[in-house]
This record gives structure tokens, sequence and C-alpha cells, in this order.
């Protein structure tokens, strides 16, 4: 919802994070056949991403509309993702349980690089929220990590902190996703303005 000029900053920042949690909330209602999940993160980042850019989110038919069409590409980006989190959580288990060798140094290295594929993912769902298809921003993801090893380890870090957040309160879980979303565009947006600034 865009400032309106004629009422106190503090009125405008509870309005749009109202706004915020119920997006977060409708785009985890609308994950809940899981098959949708992909479609869903998609609209949600677009509507975040049209908030900073533009100043105000877009209408629900907008954002409706965008998650119909990406019912079919988010299929894939779902399933990919199940199968990495699957994989992650028996390997955890395996080391946490002593099956795996390795002890405590091979634990700290796992929990490395979730964080790394975290970060990945989060930069992956920003680009996606810039209209770029899924496979499209998995590309730009990466590229964006091997320029800047920041973004990736910022992105890590914020991942790690909503995914602490959302099992320590587990019922908060939309609203730590619509959190999620907007501090990764936030800062997507500021290292933008800061690579601009030293491109003058």
């Amino acid at each position: 919802m865009k400032r309106s000029g004629l009422r106190p900053a503090w009125q405008d920042t509870v309005s749009d994070a109202a706004d915020l949690a119920l997006l977060g909330i409708v785009a985890f209602v609308a994950s809940l056949p899981i098959v949708t999940a992909g479609a869903a993160v998609s609209a949600a980042s677009r509507a975040v991403h049209d908030r900073h850019a533009l100043g105000s989110l877009p209408s629900w038919r907008t954002s409706l509309g965008r998650f119909v069409r990406g019912l079919v590409p988010g299929l894939g980006a779902t399933v990919v993702t199940l199968a990495v989190v699957a994989l992650i959580v028996i390997d955890v288990r395996g080391l946490a349980r002593g099956v795996v060798p390795g002890g405590g140094p091979a634990l700290a290295l796992t929990v490395t690089v979730i964080a790394l594929i975290i970060g990945y993912a989060g930069l992956t769902v920003v680009a996606v929220g810039t209209g770029s298809g899924w496979r499209a921003a998995v590309r730009a993801a990466g590229a964006l990590a091997w320029q800047r090893p920041g973004a990736l380890v910022a992105a890590g870090g914020i991942g790690v902190v909503a995914v602490l957040l959302a099992v320590a309160i587990p019922v908060t879980l939309p609203l730590v996703f619509a959190g999620w979303l907007h501090a990764l565009h936030a800062v997507s947006a500021l290292l933008a303005a800061r690579s601009r600034a030293s491109a003058r």
C-alpha cells in the first residue's frame, strides 16, 4: 500500500506489515497441497518484488493470475526442493546417530553446506520474483553467488534465522515466510544499489 502522505508514517508501516503478513498466510495456504508450493512461492516473491520496486503490492487478481500460470513450472521446483530436503535430513540424521563417519567436524561442514544451500535457494527465489522462470532463476542465482559471495552468505543467514524461528514457533511459519521474502528482497535491492554506486 502506497503512503498517502496524510497520515503518520507508523500507520503506513503497520499497514505494510499487515499486507505482508496476509500475503504470507495466503501463500502458506496455497502451498498446503504441496504440488502448488512452487507456484505459491513464485507468486509471493513477485508480489514482494513489486512492493520494493513499485511501492505497493500488486492486486490479488494479479497475484492469482501469476499463481495459476506458475503451477506447471513450479511443480518441477517443488520436486527438486523436496528431494534436496530429503537428502539433507537423511545426511544430518546419519551424522547425528554416528551412522555416517566424521563426527563433529563432518556435522559442522554439513551445517555450513546447508546454510549455503538455503542461501542459494533464497537467491533463486529473489530472481523468480523479478519475473524469471525457475531455470533462469537458478542460473542467475549461481552467477550472483559466484560474483558476489557476500550475497550468498547474507541470503544464507536470513534463511537460517527464518528456519530457526519457524522450528521454534511453528505456528508463525506463514509470518516467518513473509518476513523471509521481505528481508531477501530488501537485501537484494541494497546490494544492487551498492553495485550501481560502485560502478559509477
